[in-house]
């Protein structure tokens, strides 16, 4: 049997782009799963930082105005 070699170059175009296009498609799939993932871990909104900011501060005042002891955390009691 006799394969014509323009032919079977086109084929061999084909079945490499497929190959490519899948790698693609799969890279895609995966960045935008990270990104969503990233997005939804790091970022807050405007809001929530504020009243965590304000909770930091309101503690970080009690704890000056009530005068806890310091203490070092090597030494043992």
């Amino acid at each position: 049997m006799y394969v014509n070699a323009f032919w079977f170059g086109v084929l061999l175009t084909v079945v490499g782009l497929v190959v490519v296009l899948i790698v693609a498609a799969f890279i895609n799939v995966k960045r935008s799963e990270a990104m969503e993932a990233e997005t939804d871990d790091v970022w807050m909104n405007e809001g929530d930082f504020q009243k965590m900011l304000n909770e930091a501060v309101r503690e970080a005042m009690r704890e000056n105005m009530f005068g806890d002891e310091v203490r070092d955390h090597d030494e043992t009691v």
